[in-house]
Parts: structure tokens; sequence; C-alpha cells
């Protein structure tokens, strides 16, 4: 059995769609026995929103880079649990230091967020917000994240944020947004608890992305590059394709 772990947006998810084809092919896949599945950066609740919406055939989801998994029937088998007192510092530093390289910066239980905004303008709103106070009462709090401004540099920004918070949280740039999890979570090390929890014997470990937060999944198993995807990760690979589903064409055809 093969595996095969997709980061969404910029991966699967291009120029605003899912197309059919690679809806298609991994249906395709799957029916050969694979299983097939989402890692992204995005919380559960709005990844989930785009599965349905897309009817997107899957055996598993890693959502906040890796801070929470569901399995196919959509049963939590991990979520991260960030101390409160870290989050409250971290919080806090970047209010009070940060503030002016962010639309706003976000608390995360692992299925909604509640944010704390500097710029109202212009700054992303997936619709499924609590309020901040609602997100830190949460049971637990696996994650935060951030909308930076344009023109920030979002791979100097985690590394400060590395440096003050090192080995209590790690900063991960993802696009236009930093985001904040504990320090062994990544999509790499979900994948790896996702293949603990199957009973089956899988051959091969699959993965294909095109950004920062994608970097160890695609050095640790076999990866794939998105062509459009950062310039350092085409160097990571010599996969590179225009698309999932092109992709998942070499594995099934075993042009590997």
């Amino acid at each position: 059995m093969y595996f095969f772990a997709s980061d969404y947006d910029g991966t699967l998810y291009q120029d605003n769609i899912v197309t059919s084809k690679d809806r298609k092919i991994i249906q395709d896949f799957r029916s050969l026995g694979h299983q097939f599945g989402i890692a992204t950066g995005r919380h559960l609740h709005s990844i989930l929103t785009e599965i349905d919406k897309y009817e997107i055939e899957i055996d598993f989801v890693i959502g906040n880079n890796g801070a929470a998994i569901l399995d196919a029937s959509r049963k939590e088998l991990y979520l991260a649990q960030i101390d409160k007192m870290i989050v409250n510092q971290v919080f806090d530093y970047v209010v009070n230091n940060l503030s002016t390289e962010f639309y706003f910066f976000a608390v995360n239980n692992g299925y909604h967020y509640g944010q704390k905004s500097f710029v109202e303008i212009g700054a992303f709103d997936s619709g499924d917000r609590i309020t901040l106070d609602q997100a830190f009462n949460s049971e637990i709090i696996c994650a935060m994240f951030g909308q930076l401004l344009p023109d920030r540099n979002g791979v100097e920004i985690a590394n400060h944020l590395n440096t003050v918070f090192k080995g209590l949280v790690q900063a991960v740039p993802n696009g236009e947004f930093i985001d904040v999890v504990l320090p062994n979570d990544n999509k790499a090390m979900a994948i790896s608890r996702v293949l603990d929890s199957l009973d089956k014997k899988v051959n091969r470990v699959f993965t294909i992305g095109d950004s920062f937060n994608d970097i160890e999944m695609i050095k640790q198993y076999d990866g794939f590059v998105i062509e459009s995807g950062e310039p350092h990760l085409l160097a990571l690979s010599n996969r590179v394709v225009k698309s999932v589903g092109d992709a998942l064409e070499m594995v099934i055809s075993k042009k590997m």
C-alpha cells in the first residue's frame, strides 16, 4: 500500500479551486487500495469545510501543521496541547513587540480561532472565528497563528520568535502567515503518527507541498514539490510537478 500526504493551499488548491482532474485521480489512487490525505496549516474546521465543498476523498486529515489529526471517520488521532502559560507569553509578546508586523494574531483550539486584530482592512477571515475570550477559555489550545502585513519577511519573524521562545514553541512561516506550534509538531511527525495508527503495511510514503511548512515531510519521505512553490523547496526534490494529480499519476504508473 502507498500512502500519500498532500499540502492544500498552493498545492491541491491552486487558482482558487481543486480541479475535477485531481479529484478523479485521488479517487483512482484510493480505489487501488492506497491511502490519501491532506496535511495543511489550516485548522480543522477550515480544511473540513474545503473537503466537503469539493467532495475530496480522504483517509486522514492533518491540520494546524501537525498539531491536529483526524482519521477517515473524523475521529481525533492527536490534538496537541500548548501550556496556557506559554500561550499567554507568546501572545503578549506579539501584541507588545510585533503588532506592526501582523494584521492579527490568533489563538486556535484545533477547530476554531479567536484573534486580536491590529489592522482590520485586508485581513483574512475564514468565517469560523470565535471570540478571543472563548479561544483562551478553550479546554485545549493547540496552536497560534498570525497573518503578516504585506512585504513582511515571514522567515525573519519566525526566526525571531524561535529565538525568544526556544524550546517552548516553534514558529513556522506559511505563506502570508506565521504558525506557532509545539517544538516537535510538524507535518512529518503527524504523518508518522498516522502511520502508527494503521493496521496495514505501508510500502512507500509520498508527500507534496509548496511552502516552508512542508519542508520536513518533503525531506523525510518521498517528496514532490509544486513547480510554483518556494525556491528553497524546489532545491529539495527532483520530483517537480504542476499538480497533485500529476504526482499521483507518476506514483500509480510507478514512474518513480
